[in-house]
């Protein structure tokens, strides 16, 4: 019988074939081997015999390992991944179907191009360990200001719509890309035990007024609300007085500085999506020809007829153009579809034990669910016309390698949830 406790923990290791769970494993063990022989020195038992019954206690060296490795084999969410599959397969329809030959040809390759990027980013962040992010919040934090004070350098600068964008020879950054590093630091200090206050409003109101220098309203509407749904979050776990308080001073600034700097042409705009019959010459035409293209869809759609104009059909307006092209019975399912990513991501949250695991997915949820709502509800005339993408449906490499990246964090932590043996003799 095997009573040397190294040679016992090798042996239980060499059962298992992943290498982060071989370690975990072997640390775990050793810990309740040493909790059980201190155990039996208490009954008096010498050092020796003590970690020999410890080790017996444990059982069969073999037989424990096989368990242990179909409980701690790293996990992939098929279930997930098959959901964004079929979502980034639906993102060549609009190309496909919308486009004029010559123009489609070009967009599909650098579509082929897009998806491919993001399947790799996928895939490398699912296989990367989440936890080494932890504790390197203030890293993340100062890298994702860098970038964005990189952006305000004139000649590494590139305008498109009035949208500040970092360029690095023939690339183009969108400052969009920083939401996940952002993402990252917050949750590092969110998911600490004590809540610091200034610590908050530090890192909250400058990174707001650094990406406030892009003019992109989009990329700052999503960072309060993925901001603002971490906080909501950690609150109700912790119930302090103190976040809450936090949370509502943060909305009344922002509220506050949003009315106070409202010029003429903002008030126009919002007048334009509240009375888009008075404005049908200006800022009011887009909005009453996408409600006529939602309104003449039709459960099947409509054929598209030559010179029929739907603007951004594969950009900001593709739920607009799948809408009119295949009829609402498409546009349901498409919704559909895109909210069962959003349930099971909350169904993946829910079996996460781990703090910093559990509020990457809340980060990586709510940017997920901000985007897809914000551009559903931009088509249907709940919210004013902006640029926010469908998420891996819309036309761009920014969007997919975005949604790209949040959702390999969550396919890793996932991947990492049985890491955690919670007792040996329950194995």
């Amino acid at each position: 019988m095997m009573t040397n406790k190294k040679q016992f923990l090798n042996e239980v290791t060499q059962q298992i074939r992943s290498k982060e769970a071989k370690e975990y494993v072997k640390k775990e063990l050793h810990h309740h081997i040493e909790e059980a022989k201190q155990l039996f020195m208490k009954k008096g038992e010498s050092v020796d015999h003590a970690e020999e019954k410890a080790v017996l206690q444990m059982g069969s060296p073999t037989q424990l390992g096989h368990r242990l490795n179909k409980i701690h084999r790293p996990k992939i969410d098929w279930i997930l991944m098959g959901l964004i599959s079929i979502v980034l397969g639906i993102g060549f329809l609009p190309l496909i179907v919308l486009e004029p030959l010559f123009e489609a040809v070009n967009l599909l390759s650098s579509k082929v191009i897009d998806v491919v990027i993001g399947v790799i980013i996928l895939i490398a962040m699912m296989l990367f360990d989440y936890r080494k992010l932890k504790g390197r919040g203030w890293l993340f934090f100062l890298f994702g200001c860098v970038v964005l004070v990189f952006i305000n350098v004139n000649w590494m600068i590139t305008r498109i719509n009035g949208t500040r964008f970092f360029e690095i020879g023939p690339f183009i950054i969108s400052p969009v890309l920083t939401l996940p590093i952002f993402m990252i630091a917050w949750v590092d200090v969110l998911q600490k035990e004590k809540f610091n206050i200034l610590q908050y409003f530090g890192m909250f109101f400058v990174s707001v007024m650094l990406i406030g220098t892009t003019n992109d309203i989009q990329f700052l509407g999503m960072y309060i609300t993925l901001v603002s749904c971490m906080m909501l979050i950690r609150s109700l776990y912790k119930k302090e007085i103190k976040i809450w308080a936090s949370l509502v001073i943060t909305w009344i600034v922002m509220i506050s500085s949003f009315v106070f700097s409202l010029q003429e042409y903002h008030i126009e705009r919002i007048e334009a999506f509240l009375h888009p019959e008075k404005y049908a010459d200006t800022g009011g035409y887009i909005y009453l020809k996408i409600n006529d293209l939602i309104t003449t869809a039709g459960w099947f759609g409509n054929s598209i007829v030559e010179g029929e104009y739907i603007p951004e059909a594969h950009t900001n307006f593709v739920f607009v153009a799948f809408t009119y092209s295949f009829g609402w019975v498409f546009a349901i399912s498409l919704v559909l579809l895109l909210v069962s990513i959003t349930i099971r991501i909350s169904f993946i949250y829910r079996k996460i034990h781990d703090p910093f695991g559990s509020m990457l997915i809340v980060g990586s949820l709510s940017l997920f669910a901000t985007a897809m709502i914000g551009n559903i509800g931009m088509a249907v005339g709940v919210f004013p016309i902006t640029s926010i993408p469908l998420p891996f449906i819309s036309y761009g490499l920014a969007p997919i390698v975005l949604n790209a990246a949040i959702i390999g964090l969550v396919l890793s932590v996932y991947r990492r949830k049985n890491l955690i043996i919670q007792s040996v003799t329950n194995i």
